[in-house]
């Protein structure tokens, strides 16, 4: 029989189908539609604390803008524009976190994003 087999055939291509459809992603969809729920709770007064929202958090990327340098901000910096999530990009994550980033500040509600970069467990000592 060859269902197990499909079973995951269809779990990789649900997981493969995020990948391949980052503007359907948290970042894209989620983050808006979270900023402007917080917004509009706080306009209607439901938040139990006048004139002050809750806060949006927003973990994002070190290397969100670094696809869009220019050449020159590029050859200054090589060691920070020449790295493999910059070089790669995979499926545009950047761009896509650029962009929800973008929206989160437009939404108008309070927010803090959080840029991680080279986080590891496995620094060595010193």
């Amino acid at each position: 029989s060859d269902a197990p087999s499909t079973g995951i055939v269809e779990k990789f291509k649900r997981l493969l189908g995020i990948a391949l459809a980052p503007k359907q992603s948290i970042d894209a969809v989620g983050i808006p539609s979270i900023a402007d729920s917080m917004l509009n709770a706080d306009t209607k007064g439901s938040s139990g604390v006048s004139g002050n929202c809750p806060k949006v958090v927003m973990l994002s990327s070190a290397g969100v803008t670094r696809p869009s340098w220019d050449d020159a901000k590029k050859e200054k910096l090589v060691g920070c524009a020449d790295i493999p999530i910059v070089r790669l990009n995979p499926f545009g994550i950047l761009d896509v976190k650029a962009e929800s980033e973008q929206k989160l500040r437009d939404s108008g509600v309070n927010y803090c994003i959080v840029r991680p970069c080279g986080l590891n467990d496995n620094w060595p000592a010193g």
